[in-house]
């Protein structure tokens, strides 16, 4: 039915769009220092399973961080991200794949 309820998984689902990445962004502590997104995909990279856990990504990581540090809803949440366990960072679902 499309008129249907979504179930308790779907509801649950992260939002995506405009309104989450505010959300996430008013979440993270403003820092006047430079944040560490080097040191947040490199805890991705060892708690995902990423290429035999090439903390660079394959080659991409510079890229990764300098696009993560263009876009304010990522940059401001680089020193969280640093910060978690992996098993936050899968409870979280940020592994790439």
């Amino acid at each position: 039915d499309r008129g249907a309820v979504p179930t308790d998984a779907a509801a649950a689902a992260p939002d995506a769009g405009p309104a989450a990445d505010a959300a996430r962004h008013l979440a993270c502590a403003c820092a006047d220092a430079p944040e560490d997104c080097d040191a947040c995909f490199r805890l991705i990279s060892q708690c995902c399973d990423t290429e035999a856990h090439d903390e660079t990504f394959g080659g991409r990581l510079t890229h990764i961080v300098a696009t993560c540090r263009l876009d304010p809803n990522c940059a401001s949440c680089c020193d969280e991200c640093a910060a978690r366990t992996c098993e936050q960072v899968i409870a979280a679902g940020d592994c790439p794949i």
